[in-house]
């Protein structure tokens, strides 16, 4: 059997767009993607971004500066 090796990348990002003009107001998210070697190329096989939520408020929480 061969071993799989499926390399992760973590990282932040800022979610931007036209009615949010000031970076302090930009929420961050979180996301994490998988890789696996297919055919002797690295292919994305899953993708996942998430965002803090303050539940209580229905807002996402904002971190200002850097997280």
């Amino acid at each position: 059997m061969q071993e799989m090796i499926l390399p992760l990348c973590i990282f932040y990002s800022k979610v931007s767009g036209s009615n949010i003009a000031n970076p302090d107001k930009q929420p961050w998210c979180r996301t994490t993607v998988c890789f696996q070697k297919l055919d002797g190329g690295w292919c994305v096989v899953h993708e996942h971004t998430s965002m803090p939520i303050d539940f209580e408020k229905g807002a996402p929480v904002l971190i200002v500066g850097e997280p």
